[in-house]
């Protein structure tokens, strides 16, 4: 039966938020089938499974309950390879740790969880290569993969202790994808392998730009709301790119728009609709395309 709903959920295909009323038994049969994957929004079962039952719960890692911390259950979680990678479901508090995702595992907050990084670190890392070691014919050889790359986040609050460091969502690696999530600072992606898709999140009070993609780096950012940047709403710069930035809300930033620097370019910023404008206090252009102001 379960199978069955898997095969009919990829025909569901939902253009914007929704609530759907459904009996629990349903909802239940969607969980175990593997709903989580790509359109699932968990806030609306986070009570609903505070008591997860067999045989669900032999296929997830739960934190505290099973891991005292986040990342040692990304690490410790079940493989599940049959129901979309390993899950690790965080129950609600504070979790003072930096989350370094090494793994490609589906991590969602089960009601208000807090990520509140320590010292200087970013609250949530995407980034480099998991290294072990083989012996081959009486040789010992390394071996690398990625580490996280395809790893899936949802609804957490992510922030830093020391309000001097301005970022809090840290990517040079990977297409990770982010929804539903506060973010108290920078979202910075950096690097050629990095692009991520971001979406539904709210980006605030970051001492730079809210959203900030340099150095070759690219990804989908859409339906954010991004407010009280000392800078910029977002910076692109340092030939980077972004695949998609539409449906996005700036509220009392330093620039409301986009700012674009040396070699940036991408479908939200080349189109006739991205209009340049001036209060600049840099030669680079500043661009209003597919946002909203409040």
């Amino acid at each position: 039966e379960a199978d069955a709903l898997s095969d009919s959920l990829e025909c569901v295909s939902l253009d914007a938020p929704a609530v759907v009323d459904m009996p629990l038994e349903l909802l239940d049969l969607i969980i175990l089938a593997g709903g989580w994957r790509g359109w699932f929004t968990w806030r609306a079962v986070s009570r609903r499974w505070s008591e997860l039952p067999e045989p669900f719960r032999r296929h997830v890692c739960v934190v505290p309950d099973d891991q005292m911390t986040i990342v040692r259950g990304i690490s410790n979680a079940p493989a599940n390879e049959g129901c979309g990678g390993p899950v690790v479901l965080v129950r609600p508090g504070t979790y003072a740790e930096s989350v370094r995702v090494l793994r490609d595992v589906t991590l969602v907050g089960l009601g208000e969880v807090v990520v509140r990084a320590p010292g200087w670190e970013s609250a949530l890392v995407w980034g480099g290569y998991t290294v072990r070691g083989v012996k081959l014919f009486d040789q010992f050889e390394l071996q690398s993969s990625n580490a996280g790359a395809g790893a899936r986040v949802h609804n957490l609050t992510l922030c830093q202790r020391n309000q001097s460091q301005a970022t809090a969502v840290y990517c040079t690696w990977g297409t990770p994808l982010l929804t539903h999530c506060r973010i108290e600072g920078t979202v910075h992606v950096a690097g050629r392998g990095a692009a991520p898709t971001v979406r539904h999140c709210s980006i605030e009070g970051s001492r730079g730009a809210g959203l900030r993609v340099v150095d070759h780096a690219g990804g989908r950012y859409e339906h954010l709301r991004i407010s009280g940047s000392r800078t910029a709403a977002a910076h692109v710069s340092l030939n980077a790119r972004l695949d998609a930035f539409d449906h996005n809300t700036f509220v009392g930033n330093g620039v409301d728009g986009v700012v674009r620097g040396d070699g940036a370019w991408g479908a939200s910023l080349d189109t006739p609709d991205a209009e340049a404008a001036d209060g600049s206090d840099s030669d680079d252009d500043v661009l209003y395309g597919d946002a909203d102001f409040e």
